[in-house]
C-alpha cells in the first residue's frame, strides 16, 4: 500500500496554508491515504524533511508555496531517486497548482486516488557559477520589485498581505514605486539563433501557462512539454503597464507584447540586475541562461 510522505509549510501565502492542515486531513482519512505529516519549522527544516522523505518513502508530496515545492524538487533531483512526487500549492500564487489543473483539493486527492502521474518540465537557471531549477517562472523586472516590496511591508510594518484584496493593493502601491523611480535597462536576449536588444521593465519565462496569481500568460504552454515561453512589455507609465495586464487577463490580446518559445535562452545587460526563481530573489548578475532541464520529474495531476 502506498504511504504519503507529506511535508506541510504551514506559514506559506502568509499563513493562508496553516488553514488548510485540519480539511487537508480530513480529505486523506476520508480516502483511507497512509500518510505522515510533517510540519516544517524554517527554510532549513525543509531541506531535512526532503531528505527524510527520500530515505524513506516513495511517495513524497508537498503542501505550500511554489518555493517549498522547488526547496524539495531540489533534493529529489540531487538524491537519483526516481520517486513521485504531489504539490498541493498553499501560497501567495499557486500558478504550479493552476497549471497542473490541481488548484482545489478535490482535485489534487482524486490524482492521488487514480494514481494519475505525468513527467513535468523542469527548467534550468544557469548564471555566474551556479545552477538553480525552476517549476514555475524566471521574472526580471517590475516582477521581483513587487515581491521585494511585499516582504519589506510584511517585515517593517508587521503587516499580514492575505488574501486577493491586501495582494492587489500592495501589488499596487510597489508597481507605483517602481514606475515612478522606472530606468530602462537594456538587455540582450539570445533564442532560438537570433539575438534582439530589449527595453523592458518586465520579463517572464515559464514552462508553465499561468503567471501572478491565475494570469494565463503562455495559454500555449503545457508543464509536460519542453517549451519554454517568454513575455517582455515595456510600459512608460503605471496606466499603460495595468493595461497590458488587463487585455492578457481580460480580453485575453497580447497585441503589442513581446512574446517568443525555445528551448533555451540567454539573457544579458551590462549592467548588473536581478531576477526571481518560484518566488526567491537573485542579485549582480549580467547573463544568465534559461533553458529545459535534461530531468523530468513524475508528478501526481
Amino acid at each position: 500500500m502506498r504511504k504519503f510522505f507529506i511535508i506541510y509549510n504551514p506559514s506559506s501565502g502568509s499563513g493562508r496554508s496553516q488553514k488548510y492542515l485540519k480539511r487537508f486531513e480530513k480529505a486523506f482519512r476520508k480516502e483511507g491515504f497512509s500518510y505522515e505529516i510533517n510540519i516544517t519549522e524554517n527554510e532549513k527544516h525543509i531541506f531535512e524533511l526532503a531528505k527524510k522523505g527520500i530515505e524513506n518513502s516513495n511517495n513524497i508530496i508537498v503542501v505550500g508555496g511554489d518555493t517549498t515545492f522547488n526547496f524539495v524538487v531540489r533534493e529529489v533531483l540531487n538524491s537519483g531517486r526516481d520517486l513521485n512526487l504531489g504539490f498541493f500549492g498553499t501560497g501567495s500564487a499557486n500558478d504550479v497548482s493552476h497549471s497542473l489543473r490541481i488548484d482545489k483539493l478535490n482535485y489534487f486527492v482524486n490524482a492521488l486516488k487514480n494514481n494519475s502521474l505525468n513527467k513535468f518540465n523542469i527548467v534550468s537557471v544557469e548564471f555566474g557559477k551556479r545552477k538553480e531549477i525552476c517549476l514555475g517562472a524566471v521574472v526580471v523586472g517590475s516582477g521581483v520589485h513587487v515581491n521585494e516590496y511585499i516582504e519589506r511591508v510584511k517585515r517593517e510594518k508587521n503587516v499580514k498581505v492575505s488574501g486577493i484584496t491586501k495582494q492587489t493593493y500592495f501589488a499596487y502601491k510597489a508597481l507605483r514605486e517602481y514606475m515612478k523611480n522606472l530606468k530602462d535597462y537594456s538587455y540582450f536576449l539570445e533564442y532560438n539563433g537570433k539575438g534582439i536588444e530589449i527595453n523592458s521593465s518586465l520579463m517572464v519565462f515559464s514552462n508553465i501557462p499561468y503567471f501572478a496569481n491565475g494570469i494565463l500568460l503562455f495559454p500555449e504552454l503545457s508543464p509536460f512539454e519542453s517549451d519554454i515561453g517568454f513575455v517582455g512589455i515595456n510600459p512608460k507609465s503605471l496606466n499603460e503597464y495595468l493595461r497590458y495586464f488587463a487585455k492578457i487577463k481580460i480580453f485575453k490580446s497580447f497585441k503589442g507584447i513581446m512574446k517568443g518559445f525555445s528551448h533555451e535562452f540567454v539573457l544579458k545587460s551590462e549592467k548588473n540586475f536581478s531576477f526571481q526563481i518560484d518566488g526567491e530573489v537573485y542579485r549582480g548578475y549580467k547573463e544568465i541562461r534559461i533553458k529545459s532541464f535534461d530531468k523530468r520529474i513524475k508528478i501526481y495531476s
